[in-house]
């Protein structure tokens, strides 16, 4: 019983050892690290709450300062990262701009390598660049959820990241082998994967195939970071299992065994970070509910494009967005644990759709204590926005008249007809000049503030020839016309007056 015991355990074992382990670690929950806390407080301040996914693929992952820079020169940071690195290496930038920005890369690797509770310092060029960074994100500004990036994407010719190629690696081939039933050799090479391995310093390479009768596409889940593969299964969709040779290679090309006889398998999700997913060469859908879409109405909308990568967001507050952050502080001080951190974390996400000042009073709790203000500069006004000042305008002026009208007879207390009844000359000289002019004023003003009716034409037409017979009645209702016909209709009747009282003078003058 112990000599069983012990081989299901050295089986056990051998199994583990030489099975492809995926990223395992993205099942679990996300752990908060320094840099990251640093990197979402600023962003929820900025009127943003990403999943901590999507705070790792804006920042990335490097060792040292060293690491940092070596990654950034072959394009392997984050996004936010890979941005401060570029702008430290532009010469079409001065070299102030360049100065400033590794100066910001040297705060952000202090916030990294940073313990819990630590204060960070000069954090205010920091919180300036990625304000300007993901204000240029396509949807900041609204209310999506889905930001979009675009990036240069080159994927090395080998690296420990889950990066894609479109190019087969020159793994190992078998000998004539006899596959187990289970798998299907495929004939038609789709794209090659990179990506961790339980080994130190080797990459886990897959070159991926398929029969060239099957359609693929997939839908990426953004949580996990992988693509779930796919095929149509009538309306819907079903798993799809896609076969791949797989080894163990460093960057020199040596493999980490000298001999493999079963490297092959097949699989239903590759992992890929979400800068690489664009280059996937199928269709990969943003969500399942896309997919989803495409299988019902063969219509292909939400789907990542090549050096283009989605950031999806948890809970935005626009008004905040649309804000200028005042009253910048220069150090960030972090909450004493992780677990803390990650309390810190749950309020302002709870936080960023109320008002401004709850959002601010948590991310202050949080450790940085920041203030924003209103930004008109560059907000553009809408359609609706100019119809809105038109009708105020419109408004305005047709309540002019009557505004003067209930002015005139609030402070005479009569109207023009009641006055007139009130005059005791015999003649009525109230018809005649000069007599009449406050009569007339008053009649003009009230005629101005009358309630105005909309011209509406009916046009019968009647036809009948025969045993046909049509007879309609056509209307034409100028009411589309009422806002240009207020300010006319009030225009030409003051030009009328004046005209006639100009008019009347030389008359008079002779």
């Amino acid at each position: 019983m112990k000599l069983k015991r012990l081989l299901c355990g050295i089986l056990a074992a051998f199994l583990i050892s030489y099975s492809p382990i995926t990223s395992y670690a993205a099942a679990t929950s996300i752990a908060i690290s320094a840099g990251s806390y640093v990197i979402n407080i600023i962003l929820n301040a900025c009127g943003i709450d990403f999943s901590l996914s999507s705070i790792t693929t804006i920042l990335g992952e490097w060792k040292d300062y060293q690491d940092y820079m070596d990654k950034g020169a072959s394009g392997e940071l984050g996004l936010f990262s890979q941005y401060l690195y570029d702008r430290s290496q532009d010469n079409s930038l001065s070299e102030e701009l360049r100065q400033d920005a590794l100066a910001q890369i040297e705060v952000l690797n202090n916030a990294v390598s940073s313990a819990w509770g630590a204060t960070i310092s000069g954090v205010k060029g920091l919180i300036s660049a990625l304000k300007t960074w993901v204000s240029g994100l396509a949807g900041y500004g609204t209310d999506t959820k889905d930001y979009t990036a675009n990036i240069s994407v080159n994927p090395p010719a080998w690296t420990l990241d889950n990066s894609i190629s479109v190019t087969p690696y020159n793994l190992r081939t078998l000998p004539s082998y006899t596959y187990p039933a289970q798998y299907i050799k495929s004939n038609e090479y789709v794209f090659t994967s990179f990506g961790v391995s339980p080994y130190a310093n080797y990459a886990l390479v897959r070159n991926w195939y398929k029969p060239s009768s099957v359609d693929v596409f997939g839908f990426f889940d953004a949580d996990k970071q992988v693509v779930q593969l796919c095929t149509k299964d009538g309306n819907t969709y079903k798993s799809y299992s896609m076969f791949y040779y797989f080894d163990y290679v460093d960057k020199d090309g040596n493999y980490k065994y000298s001999t493999y006889d079963s490297n092959y398998n097949t699989m239903t999700t590759v992992a890929v970070d979400a800068k690489y997913v664009g280059t996937l060469p199928f269709t990969v859908f943003k969500t399942s509910d896309a997919a989803a879409q495409y299988c019902q109405t063969g219509v292909k909308a939400n789907i990542y494009k090549p050096g283009e990568i989605s950031i999806p967001a948890d809970a935005v507050n626009v008004d905040v967005q649309k804000a200028v952050l005042k009253d910048i502080p220069d150090s960030i001080t972090l909450p004493a644990s992780e677990g803390l951190a990650r309390a810190r974390i749950e309020e302002i996400s709870t936080a960023i759709t109320t008002d401004e000042t709850t959002l601010k009073t948590a991310v202050a709790a949080g450790g940085l204590a920041i203030d924003w203000g209103r930004d008109t500069t560059g907000e553009k006004e809408t359609d609706a926005d100019v119809n809105a000042s038109l009708k105020d305008i419109t408004g305005a002026i047709d309540a002019l008249p009557r505004d003067i009208a209930d002015e005139l007879e609030k402070r005479t207390e009569t109207d023009g007809e009641t006055a007139r009844r009130r005059l005791t000359l015999s003649a009525s000289i109230a018809d005649k000049f000069p007599f009449c002019i406050p009569f007339d004023i008053a009649y003009l003003i009230q005629t101005l503030a009358a309630e105005r009716e909309t011209p509406v034409f009916a046009i019968p037409l009647k036809i009948e020839y025969g045993s046909y017979s049509y007879i309609e009645t056509y209307y034409i209702d100028f009411s589309f016309f009422d806002d240009v016909a207020v300010v006319l209709r009030i225009m030409l009747d003051l030009l009328f007056c004046a005209g006639l009282i100009s008019t009347t003078r030389n008359l008079i003058r002779g």
